[in-house]
């Protein structure tokens, strides 16, 4: 029989008039980078009879801007550009937007996203070139994309740092991921024996015993990856670590698991100091 489930489950079929919406799958944009050229945006959009149109409204820093169409590309897959006037963004402007779609039934079915809300992100602008950085976080900066990271002074430490979620979000499933990163908007230039140096906690499930960076077990890691063409490819300094890279923190990791999470909470005891030879595998 098919389907194989019956008659837990049967097909349906609905008749008279289409009352039934389209439905909309987008990955909200993070931040827009360099902002040289216009921002493409990409969304997903499926109907029972078919779609008609697909369009984007938003606003730039609270102030109204002409809606654009989508076009198919491929297959349920609609793509645009953000019309923006790239000589007068700057940086820290706030880009909000939805993303409706209309059916081609004689209804017109709409689906707007977010529904009561809107998708927001950041202009975000690469700065001018140096030679050094750095910063203790205790003071307002604009240098880093705040997107998945925050900066401020976490319960259990003594002053402000820079912060990805924590405990931070797992996915759950095979074959799926998710990555968290912050940027440095100041690219650095590189000398010989050029180096960075910084303290960190790193509470990031461990691999399994005797793997190592790669391999399928490894599971979850940190990973400092630089960039030669602002932003639009990024190569690893160095190999991914996690909690095994110190019994410290392997330690602190597994002391509180909850519903296979640590729940461990960070703090200042926790540091360690990295240094890393930024010229060291070749990249």
């Amino acid at each position: 029989t098919i389907p194989s489930e019956a008659p837990r489950q049967l097909y349906a079929i609905n008749i008279g008039p289409d009352n039934v919406q389209p439905t909309i799958s987008h990955n909200a944009i993070p931040y827009f980078l360099n902002f040289k050229q216009n921002l493409e945006i990409t969304t997903k959009v499926e109907d029972n009879l078919g779609i008609d149109t697909v369009f984007v409204e938003y606003s730039l820093n609270g102030v109204e801007q002409a809606p654009f169409g989508l076009h198919l590309d491929e297959e349920n897959m609609y793509t645009g550009e953000f019309e923006f006037d790239l000589e007068n963004l700057k940086d820290g402007d706030v880009i909000t937007y939805n993303i409706s779609a209309i059916d081609a039934s004689l209804a017109r079915n709409k689906k707007k996203i977010p529904f009561k809300d809107k998708f927001s992100f950041k202009v975000e602008e690469i700065f001018s070139p140096v030679a050094g950085y750095s910063n203790d976080f205790n003071t307002p900066t604009n240098h880093f994309v705040i997107s998945d990271f925050d900066i401020f002074t976490a319960s259990g430490f003594e002053d402000a740092a820079l912060h990805s979620s924590h405990p931070y979000l797992s996915p759950r499933m095979d074959n799926t991921y998710w990555n968290f990163a912050t940027i440095l908007k100041i690219p650095i230039i590189l000398y010989e024996d050029a180096v960075m140096s910084f303290d960190e906690v790193v509470l990031v499930e461990p691999g399994e015993p005797g793997t190592k960076f790669g391999d399928d077990e490894f599971w979850d890691y940190v990973i400092i990856e630089a960039s030669k063409d602002l932003g639009k490819n990024w190569l690893p300094l160095i190999d991914g670590y996690d909690s095994n890279e110190n019994i410290l923190w392997t330690n602190a990791y597994n002391e509180s698991i909850v519903d296979q999470t640590s729940v461990t909470a960070g703090k200042t005891a926790y540091y360690l100091r990295k240094e890393i030879n930024l010229l060291g595998n070749g990249n």
